[in-house]
């Protein structure tokens, strides 16, 4: 929760200003997460899409962590003891390719909660 700031020096802040930006902090970190899970289904390694489902079962919407959890989830995401040949846009570390590959996109429409 974001403090309401005093007013000091000659600066008089919104009465609301606190609430507002919370409100608006919480906003943007739901588009994130969500953000997160949605371009990200097609980049986690999937067989019968349990990891997948782990995702979306594990993370709450709005907290700021995205979790898999399965007991293989770990190696998966670092690509240790698989082989993702037959799976050429899923494979190892699909967080930071989502972040590369989409971080502009989620910004901006970040951007327009503000």
């Amino acid at each position: 929760m974001i403090r309401q700031p005093k007013n000091n020096n000659g600066i008089v802040w919104k009465s609301n200003f606190g609430s507002e930006r919370t409100k608006q902090f919480s906003s943007a970190q739901k588009i994130i997460d969500s953000e997160m899970l949605r371009l990200g289904d097609p980049m986690v390694p999937r067989k019968e899409g349990e990891l997948i489902k782990s995702g979306i079962r594990n993370t709450k919407i709005g907290s700021g962590l995205v979790r898999y959890v399965t007991p293989y989830a770990k190696r998966m995401y670092y690509g240790v003891n698989f082989n993702f040949r037959n799976m050429p846009t899923r494979g190892a570390k699909w967080f930071e390719r989502v972040k590369d590959r989409y971080l502009d996109a989620i910004k901006k429409k970040v951007g327009d909660e503000f």
